[in-house]
């Protein structure tokens, strides 16, 4: 509003959260043009949901990805994903930075007799032309390096980003080559950092 130029999402050290906000701030984010497309499936053993567009909430109305512009690097994991998976493969936005880490599962938490209860992985998210990032990443249309910490007078990504924005183009891009694809050829190890959200209780 009050003639913004465009959306900058920092995505960057975002190791995810509550899909629910994920699947809420997805939502929001993305024009009323994909109301009904898939924003993301969650497939579990042999059955797999759909959850879509414009279904959680109100519009933002971005219409152009030049103007909208997801900053990640290497910690942008689980629900963080979830949205640059959705945003990138509509064409919604404009993904920069590095490769994301690659943890497309969720938990669910089973009771146990003691009170206690266990986190099992038992389901796998896909994107909405149906790739799986899990231990593969979301790839970034411009792959620039990231340094951090960054500071609010020291942000090349960032600058980047207004750059684009501005331009329609990065001249510190390290690749001129968009990509095309959600997910990289790259395997990384496994995730080991706790995910408090990764129950799909409370999606529906």
């Amino acid at each position: 509003s009050g003639g913004s130029g465009g959306v900058i999402l920092d995505l960057r050290q975002n190791g995810g959260g509550s899909l629910t906000g994920a699947l809420n701030l997805t939502d929001f984010l993305g024009p009323s043009s994909v109301n009904s497309q898939v924003m993301f499936s969650l497939q579990q053993q042999s059955q797999t949901t759909d959850y879509r567009f414009g279904v959680y909430g109100s519009n933002l109305g971005i219409t152009d990805s030049s103007k909208f512009v997801i900053l990640m690097d290497g910690s942008s994991a689980s629900a963080s994903e979830v949205t640059s998976a959705a945003l990138k493969d509509l064409g919604i936005a404009t993904l920069m930075g590095g490769q994301s880490y690659g943890k497309g599962v969720g938990q669910n938490v089973v009771g146990l007799l003691d009170g206690s209860g266990v986190y099992i992985t038992s389901f796998e998210l896909l994107s909405p032309l149906g790739n799986s990032w899990h231990n593969l990443g979301v790839s970034p249309d411009y792959s620039l390096s990231t340094i951090l910490p960054a500071t609010p007078t020291d942000d090349t990504l960032l600058q980047a980003a207004i750059e684009f924005i501005e331009t329609g183009s990065v001249s510190q891009a390290t690749t001129s080559r968009r990509t095309t694809k959600s997910p990289l050829l790259l395997s990384v190890p496994p995730y080991t950092h706790p995910w408090d959200g990764g129950s799909r209780e409370g999606l529906q």
